[in-house]
């Protein structure tokens, strides 16, 4: 009787091991939400190779959004200039209106820094890769060497096969960011 015990406990323990493990990283956690909600909650979702690429602090985005409008000046100057030389007057209004808006976002940039006073240095979000497949009804869906970047609280902003453009609309993790290219305060 005891054997037919033992052998039952070890049958279950030996079923547990091989039940499929929740992930224990929250970002994986996240991602496996995300897809579920764009293939159907009904989906059996399996990742793996999940990796932490990289990380991004509040500090980095807004050095990185700062440039990226520095830049736009640049080139709304040149386009400025270009158009003032040949006596295009309407395009030279476009751009100097570009060019006024764009150095009111680029003073105001501090005031993000302000915002986030003893945050700048925390983690804005992450790049991740993986691959894994999500089936449903609907069929099957492989992501075969992936990438998404997830917020540090766990919102998947992005997944793409690739890295181009992924991060194209990181700038509104900075809390005010979306505000301040609106022109809203």
């Amino acid at each position: 009787m005891k054997l037919r015990y033992l052998s039952m406990a070890a049958a279950a323990i030996l079923a547990a091991s091989c039940s499929p493990k929740a992930p224990s990283d929250p970002l994986e956690t996240a991602l496996r939400a995300a897809i579920a909600e764009q293939v159907g909650q009904d989906a059996k979702i399996t990742v793996s190779n999940f990796a932490r690429v990289d990380s991004v602090t509040f500090r980095q985005e807004i050095e990185t959004r700062r440039k990226s409008f520095e830049v736009k000046l640049s080139q709304d100057t040149k386009y400025y200039e270009s158009y003032s030389s040949q006596g295009m007057a309407k395009n030279a209004k476009k751009h100097a209106d570009a060019m006024a808006r764009t150095k009111a976002i680029l003073a105001d940039f501090g005031k993000l820094e302000e915002g986030l006073a003893g945050r700048l240095d925390e983690v804005a979000y992450y790049d991740c890769s993986f691959s894994g497949q999500a089936k449903s009804e609907a069929g099957t869906t492989v992501f075969d060497g992936f990438n998404a970047v997830i917020t540090s609280s766990g919102d998947v902003k992005a997944i793409q096969s690739d890295t181009k453009g992924l991060h194209r609309a990181m700038g509104h993790v900075i809390p005010g960011y979306t505000e301040l290219i609106k022109g809203e305060e």
